[in-house]
């Protein structure tokens, strides 16, 4: 099994401009954040809109900053980013200008700030650049990435509605269909028991938020799939569904 999280993939931060001297200045600042908060990020820079638009396709679920030049004529930068934001993509984009006359087309790609190149102090940028990165923390642990000879699912968490293990084959159920790949239920709980799943059978871990009801012995799905409880693991869900109630 191969599972992506966030904290294995590198955020990546790219910057979206054709002036090199200012890229390297606020690439700096960026990587300095970063390591001061041990979150690894890989930088990338691009001139033209169409490598950008590539550059993103490549891993449509990675973790991504843009930090952007609106004013690119040549390339319609602005353009660009909107294009971005069709994609639906996970990403905070911050817009990097010489100019303030694109700060009201920054709400059309829903920019995190608008910064303005030589006036924008150390200071406000490292709040602004660790908002961005809070918030793709936040985003990139939506999904996560399942793996088995050459083949991948990638899933949104609240997509998941139960694993099941039979012969050391792990079953992922999910709104829309099953995937299945090699690991353990243990390994499946240590990783998403953080993200509200839990073990209720030696056979099944299911996601506490798609559970409708539950009596002694079974446990009703909202998609109406029933699943046994195991009676080692009844005291763990009823103690879990209380903390989740709150």
């Amino acid at each position: 099994m191969s599972e992506q999280t966030v904290g294995n993939t590198p955020i990546r931060v790219i910057f979206f401009d054709n002036e090199k001297a200012h890229m390297k200045q606020y690439a700096q600042a960026a990587q300095f954040i970063a390591l001061s908060r041990d979150v690894p990020i890989r930088i990338r820079f691009f001139s033209q809109g169409c490598e950008l638009l590539s550059e993103l396709r490549r891993n449509e679920t990675d973790a991504v900053i843009i930090i952007a030049e609106p004013d690119l004529a040549c390339e319609k930068g602005l353009d660009t980013l909107r294009r971005v934001r069709e994609q639906d993509r996970v990403c905070q984009i911050i817009l990097l200008s010489e100019k303030d006359s694109y700060a009201l087309e920054g709400y059309e790609v829903d920019a995190l700030a608008y910064l303005i190149k030589g006036s924008t102090s150390r200071e406000t940028f490292t709040t602004v650049f660790n908002r961005a990165l809070d918030r793709v923390i936040v985003d990139s642990q939506e999904y996560i990435t399942f793996s088995c000879a050459g083949t991948s699912q990638t899933l949104r968490l609240s997509d998941i509605e139960y694993f099941e293990v039979k012969r050391k084959i792990v079953t992922v159920h999910f709104e829309g269909g099953t995937f299945d790949f090699y690991s353990t239920l243990h390994k499946i709980e240590d990783l998403l028991g953080v993200h509200g799943f839990i073990q209720v059978h030696r056979s099944f871990i299911v996601a506490l938020s798609k559970i409708s009801r539950y009596d002694k012995d079974t446990i009703v799905l909202e998609s109406g799939t029933e699943i046994p409880i195991g009676k080692n693991h009844r005291k763990d869900l009823i103690l879990a569904r209380k903390a989740l109630a709150g």
